[in-house]
């Protein structure tokens, strides 16, 4: 349903929602390959999200073509903004990351005044602590050092199974080269 690509200057949270519309995408970016590809690719099916059977839904992060990271929701009866909600989650790749768990983010719009959107985070205390497991980091804001990035956006995961400090530069932090949404329609 969508493949977010870094660095191409677009916010993902923005084009999942249609809020805008990335140019059209190359046959490339359907691929979970690190590609030439230079948009976000929307399959228009999300603009029908309420209408589809939809059972499942899975985001997953890529990295040299292969998944790095994932979290399948229970699409059931879900939105488009909806089914990315903790008490919706069905298995991930983190084994903390549970309906059970305290977050303090966890949704599409995320933090919206940093530009953090598909933002799993558990701990804030000031920039140097921010713990989590994934953010997207959107143009244009930073309200850390950790996201003055150049070429927005980038996609942070925590590579172990358990939260990173995102400033840490510990070797736990992962930058993936692909976001993609999948759903299984019954």
């Amino acid at each position: 349903m969508f493949r977010a690509t870094p660095g191409v200057g677009l916010s993902v949270k923005d084009s999942w929602l249609g809020n805008i519309i990335p140019p059209t995408a190359q046959d490339t970016c359907i691929s979970m390959k690190n590609t030439s590809c230079s948009t976000h690719y929307r399959n228009p099916r999300v603009d029908i999200w309420e209408s589809l059977s939809i059972s499942q839904v899975t985001l997953e992060l890529y990295k040299h073509g292969s998944k790095v990271a994932f979290i399948a929701f229970d699409g059931k009866d879900s939105t488009i903004e909806n089914w990315f909600n903790s008490s919706r989650i069905l298995n991930s790749s983190w084994s903390n990351v549970t309906p059970s768990t305290i977050y303090n983010y966890f949704s599409i719009k995320g933090h919206s005044e940093c530009s953090r959107s598909f933002f799993v985070n558990t701990h804030y205390h000031n920039c140097s602590v921010d713990t989590g497991y994934m953010v997207v980091v959107d143009p244009p804001t930073a309200c850390c050092p950790w996201e003055n990035v150049p070429n927005k956006p980038q996609f942070f995961y925590s590579a172990a199974d358990g939260t990173v400090t995102y400033q840490s530069g510990s070797t736990d932090l992962g930058t993936a080269e692909v976001m993609a949404v999948f759903v299984n329609i019954s």
